[in-house]
């Protein structure tokens, strides 16, 4: 083989590696940015005793209050640091940015962000999503050893496997295995929105009879605080 052939194919093979190189590295980015559903699971704690409770009859629908008072003096550093932590959450297990605000803006009308609020009034509702009579007595029997009910990423955790194993109860989300699946498939804000109140929480909205009126009054309490996180500047991508 001449001097000039050699190089030739020395050059060639270079040539090759680093398309090999670049297509693994590609490869990779696109790995660690999908979340394939059900095997990538990031479980911080053994939760496979977890008393989920997967039923979403009328029961589940929560009862109204009287007005709140002012929230309670929750730091705001403190509350900022909790919602930082939600979204975080949300985005990295897949849900788009429409998605992942649909649920924060759920959350901040039920909780304000703090994961230790009890219901005002009944006192039935506790936590970031209220969780109330028997999920919240199966949210308060799942607690890992070491860990408090308390706890936000318990209670994210939580709320991310029980909505791996509920159901969608209502005609339109009825197509999808569960409830997590179903927000993955919402492609508006609004939708999100209406879709994690709807199923997930349940509020004493549902009892507004038709899906015209409660979609607009779930609209109407929460969708500019879905915004707030959409659009807050800290939270992009």
């Amino acid at each position: 083989m001449s001097e000039e052939e050699e190089t030739s194919g020395g050059g060639g093979v270079a040539f090759l590696c680093t398309v090999v190189v670049l297509a693994l590295a590609g490869a990779l980015f696109w790995a660690t940015n999908h979340f394939d559903e059900g095997k990538n699971l990031p479980w911080r704690f053994d939760l496979s005793n977890l008393a989920v409770a997967t039923d979403a009859g009328p029961a589940d629908i929560q009862e109204a209050d009287p007005p709140a008072p002012a929230h309670p003096a929750q730091n705001a550093t403190e509350r900022e640091k909790v919602k930082n932590e939600v979204w975080k959450f949300l985005r990295a297990n897949g849900l788009s940015r429409e998605q992942a605000a649909g649920v924060m803006g759920n959350i901040q009308a039920e909780s304000h962000f703090d994961p230790k609020i009890v219901e005002y009034g009944s006192g039935i509702g506790y936590g970031l999503c209220q969780w109330s009579r028997g999920r919240r007595t199966a949210l308060e029997q799942s607690v890992p050893k070491g860990k408090k009910v308390s706890d936000l990423d318990y209670q994210l955790d939580y709320m991310y496997r029980e909505m791996h194993v509920r159901k969608p109860h209502l005609a339109e989300y009825s197509r999808f295995p569960n409830e997590w699946a179903m927000m993955l498939k919402q492609g508006s804000l609004e939708d999100a929105v209406v879709a994690f109140h709807n199923e997930f929480e349940r509020s004493n909205l549902m009892n507004l009879g038709s899906s015209r009126a409660i979609r607009q009054a779930v609209l109407n309490q929460r969708l500019g605080l879905a915004r707030e996180s959409y659009n807050n500047p800290s939270r992009f991508p």
